[in-house]
Protein backbone atom coordinates (compact mmCIF):
# COMPACT_ATOMS: atom_id res chain seq x y z
CA UNK A 1 0.00 0.00 0.00
CA UNK A 2 1.17 3.52 -1.10
CA UNK A 3 0.15 6.72 0.15
CA UNK A 4 1.53 10.26 -1.27
CA UNK A 5 1.32 13.94 -0.97
CA UNK A 6 3.00 15.81 -3.02
CA UNK A 7 5.22 18.31 -1.56
CA UNK A 8 5.14 16.12 1.81
CA UNK A 9 6.44 12.75 0.72
CA UNK A 10 5.45 9.15 0.41
CA UNK A 11 4.13 6.51 3.05
CA UNK A 12 4.67 2.78 2.24
CA UNK A 13 2.97 -0.31 3.86
CA UNK A 14 3.83 -3.63 3.66
CA UNK A 15 2.61 -6.81 5.49
CA UNK A 16 4.71 -9.49 5.77
CA UNK A 17 3.06 -13.24 6.62
CA UNK A 18 6.06 -14.57 9.10
CA UNK A 19 4.12 -17.82 9.20
CA UNK A 20 3.42 -19.78 12.39
CA UNK A 21 6.32 -17.75 14.31
CA UNK A 22 3.57 -15.08 14.41
CA UNK A 23 2.29 -16.98 16.95
CA UNK A 24 5.27 -16.58 19.14
CA UNK A 25 4.60 -14.82 22.66
CA UNK A 26 7.49 -12.12 22.59
CA UNK A 27 8.58 -10.05 25.59
CA UNK A 28 8.25 -6.70 24.69
CA UNK A 29 8.68 -5.02 27.82
CA UNK A 30 11.36 -7.24 30.51
CA UNK A 31 10.14 -7.26 33.71
CA UNK A 32 13.57 -6.68 35.66
CA UNK A 33 14.33 -6.94 39.48
CA UNK A 34 16.26 -3.57 38.54
CA UNK A 35 13.26 -2.00 38.60
CA UNK A 36 11.85 -3.02 41.55
CA UNK A 37 15.86 -2.05 43.51
CA UNK A 38 16.60 0.92 44.99
CA UNK A 39 17.44 4.37 44.14
CA UNK A 40 20.99 3.51 42.81
CA UNK A 41 23.62 5.91 41.79
CA UNK A 42 25.12 5.13 38.68
CA UNK A 43 28.06 7.63 38.48
CA UNK A 44 29.36 6.37 41.60
CA UNK A 45 32.70 3.97 41.19
CA UNK A 46 32.08 0.07 41.89
CA UNK A 47 34.51 -1.94 43.36
CA UNK A 48 34.16 -5.80 43.08
CA UNK A 49 35.39 -8.75 40.77
CA UNK A 50 33.55 -9.87 37.88
CA UNK A 51 33.31 -13.00 35.81
CA UNK A 52 32.28 -12.38 32.31
CA UNK A 53 31.55 -15.39 30.23
CA UNK A 54 31.03 -15.13 26.62
CA UNK A 55 32.14 -16.99 23.86
CA UNK A 56 32.50 -13.84 21.50
CA UNK A 57 36.17 -11.89 21.95
CA UNK A 58 34.19 -8.39 20.42
CA UNK A 59 31.54 -9.13 23.58
CA UNK A 60 33.93 -9.73 26.06
CA UNK A 61 36.20 -6.44 24.77
CA UNK A 62 33.66 -4.39 25.37
CA UNK A 63 31.39 -5.83 28.43
CA UNK A 64 35.05 -5.75 30.02
CA UNK A 65 35.26 -1.76 28.89
CA UNK A 66 32.43 -0.74 30.56
CA UNK A 67 32.48 -2.89 33.66
CA UNK A 68 36.22 -1.40 34.03
CA UNK A 69 35.07 2.15 33.37
CA UNK A 70 32.37 1.01 36.58
CA UNK A 71 35.62 0.20 38.67
CA UNK A 72 35.28 -3.60 38.34
CA UNK A 73 37.89 -5.91 37.80
CA UNK A 74 37.19 -8.65 35.51
CA UNK A 75 37.65 -12.05 34.39
CA UNK A 76 37.16 -13.47 31.10
CA UNK A 77 36.13 -17.03 30.20
CA UNK A 78 34.83 -18.45 26.54
CA UNK A 79 32.77 -20.93 27.46
CA UNK A 80 30.13 -22.52 30.06
CA UNK A 81 33.18 -24.98 31.41
CA UNK A 82 35.55 -22.12 31.91
CA UNK A 83 33.20 -19.92 33.74
CA UNK A 84 32.41 -22.99 36.17
CA UNK A 85 35.81 -23.96 36.51
CA UNK A 86 36.46 -20.01 37.43
CA UNK A 87 34.01 -19.54 39.65
CA UNK A 88 35.04 -23.04 41.77
CA UNK A 89 38.55 -21.55 42.13
CA UNK A 90 37.79 -18.26 42.64
CA UNK A 91 35.32 -15.37 44.46
CA UNK A 92 33.38 -13.24 42.26
CA UNK A 93 31.01 -10.59 43.12
CA UNK A 94 29.05 -10.83 39.70
CA UNK A 95 28.88 -13.48 37.21
CA UNK A 96 27.79 -12.57 34.06
CA UNK A 97 26.77 -15.61 31.58
CA UNK A 98 26.33 -15.74 28.13
CA UNK A 99 23.53 -18.13 27.52
CA UNK A 100 24.55 -19.29 23.93
CA UNK A 101 28.21 -20.55 24.26
CA UNK A 102 29.75 -23.61 22.58
CA UNK A 103 31.59 -26.68 25.02
CA UNK A 104 28.91 -25.70 27.68
CA UNK A 105 25.99 -23.12 27.49
CA UNK A 106 24.86 -20.49 30.25
CA UNK A 107 22.23 -22.77 31.12
CA UNK A 108 24.02 -25.75 31.90
CA UNK A 109 26.68 -23.79 33.16
CA UNK A 110 24.67 -21.88 36.01
CA UNK A 111 22.49 -24.81 37.17
CA UNK A 112 25.62 -26.87 37.42
CA UNK A 113 27.34 -23.97 39.76
CA UNK A 114 23.55 -24.01 41.40
CA UNK A 115 23.85 -27.89 42.30
CA UNK A 116 27.38 -27.32 43.66
CA UNK A 117 26.29 -24.69 45.99
CA UNK A 118 27.31 -21.49 43.98
CA UNK A 119 25.02 -18.64 46.05
CA UNK A 120 26.25 -15.45 44.71
CA UNK A 121 24.46 -13.28 41.89
CA UNK A 122 24.70 -14.61 38.41
CA UNK A 123 23.33 -12.57 35.70
CA UNK A 124 21.97 -14.03 32.12
CA UNK A 125 23.21 -11.67 29.02
CA UNK A 126 21.01 -13.38 26.02
CA UNK A 127 20.05 -12.09 22.75
CA UNK A 128 16.80 -14.53 23.12
CA UNK A 129 14.18 -12.21 24.45
CA UNK A 130 11.04 -14.97 24.56
CA UNK A 131 9.44 -15.10 27.27
CA UNK A 132 10.26 -19.41 27.38
CA UNK A 133 14.04 -18.18 27.30
CA UNK A 134 13.71 -15.70 29.78
CA UNK A 135 11.91 -18.05 32.04
CA UNK A 136 14.53 -20.83 31.78
CA UNK A 137 17.25 -18.68 32.48
CA UNK A 138 15.36 -18.49 36.08
CA UNK A 139 15.11 -21.65 36.12
CA UNK A 140 18.36 -22.53 35.78
CA UNK A 141 19.34 -20.49 38.40
CA UNK A 142 20.09 -16.51 37.32
CA UNK A 143 18.83 -14.01 39.57
CA UNK A 144 18.69 -11.73 36.31
CA UNK A 145 18.95 -11.17 32.92
CA UNK A 146 20.38 -8.32 30.56
CA UNK A 147 18.99 -8.39 26.79
CA UNK A 148 22.28 -8.37 23.88
CA UNK A 149 22.65 -6.15 21.77
CA UNK A 150 23.57 -4.52 25.73
CA UNK A 151 22.48 -1.42 26.11
CA UNK A 152 24.90 0.66 28.66
CA UNK A 153 22.53 2.73 30.58
CA UNK A 154 20.40 -0.72 31.55
CA UNK A 155 23.76 -2.32 32.33
CA UNK A 156 25.43 0.02 34.03
CA UNK A 157 21.93 0.19 36.39
CA UNK A 158 22.02 -3.59 36.49
CA UNK A 159 25.54 -4.39 37.64
CA UNK A 160 25.69 -1.39 40.11
CA UNK A 161 23.07 -3.12 41.71
CA UNK A 162 25.70 -5.93 42.56
CA UNK A 163 28.78 -4.08 42.98
CA UNK A 164 29.35 -2.20 46.15
CA UNK A 165 29.96 1.07 45.94
CA UNK A 166 33.71 2.46 46.47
Amino acid sequence: KAESTEGVGSIFTATIDAGPSAQTNLVLQVPRSVDKAPSIDINVKRSGSVLLADDIEENRQLVSYYLRALGATVTCAENGLHAVNSAQSNVFDLILMDIQMPVMDGYEATALLRERGYTRPIVALTANVMKSDLEKCIQSGCDDFLGKPINRSEFTTLVARYLKPR
